[in-house]
């Protein structure tokens, strides 16, 4: 897939997909019609300008990264605890990661500890195992003469009847998780997804 484009009319499941084809092939996702579900207009604001990267999700970026895809290139680099920037090693340092974002050490130390924890879990350590990772999905819902292509990306494909999608969250009793489903609308991802892959 390396270099080339997706086509429009491309449908079913891909393995091995890179998320650039992904993200670079037209198609409706889950997080497109969270505000289309609120109005049209929370939609179009929605494409017209995306929402900014949190804190939140980029330690999300990082730890799905580590978790699923080790061996790409990193795409962020982790300050070394009290370093001062200004000094010579400082600016060497700077110099020698340009471009990519920069994580401090107790974030670092945090997203290293949740990767870790979610690996040893003996689910997730089988699931891991077994699993095809990044598993791409395009299929066209059709409603007389109209269709629009969906598409989505799977985070972990088991051979059992089961889709994983990895959430990193600060407080995971069940009542505090509940909330953040409602919240975050993961109920609509997990039916979207279902219903796409299916």
């Amino acid at each position: 897939f390396m270099g080339l484009k997706l086509k429009a009319t491309s449908e079913g499941v891909f393995y091995g997909l890179p998320e650039g084809v992904y993200r670079a092939a037209p198609g409706l996702s889950q997080s497109m019609i969270k505000p289309l579900a609120i109005s049209p207009g929370h939609f179009q604001e929605a494409r017209a300008n995306p929402a900014k990267a949190t804190a939140v999700m980029f330690f999300g970026r990082i730890a799905h990264h580590l978790l699923l895809t080790p061996k790409l290139p990193k795409f962020w680099a982790v300050r070394p605890m009290e370093f001062d920037l200004r000094s010579p090693a400082g600016k060497a340092w700077k110099n020698a990661n340009y471009g990519k974002a920069w994580v401090d050490w107790e974030t670092w130390t945090n997203i290293c500890g949740a990767v870790t924890a979610a690996a040893k879990h003996p689910v997730v350590a089988a699931a891991l195992k077994n699993g095809k990772r990044e598993v791409s999905w395009f299929r066209f819902y059709k409603h007389g003469k109209a269709k629009v292509r969906r598409r989505g990306r799977i985070d972990l494909v088991t051979p059992g009847a089961a889709l994983c999608d990895f959430k990193f969250v600060e407080d995971a009793r069940e009542h505090s998780f509940s909330k953040q489903v409602y919240d975050l609308k993961y109920y609509l991802q997990g039916a979207y997804y279902l219903d796409g892959y299916n």
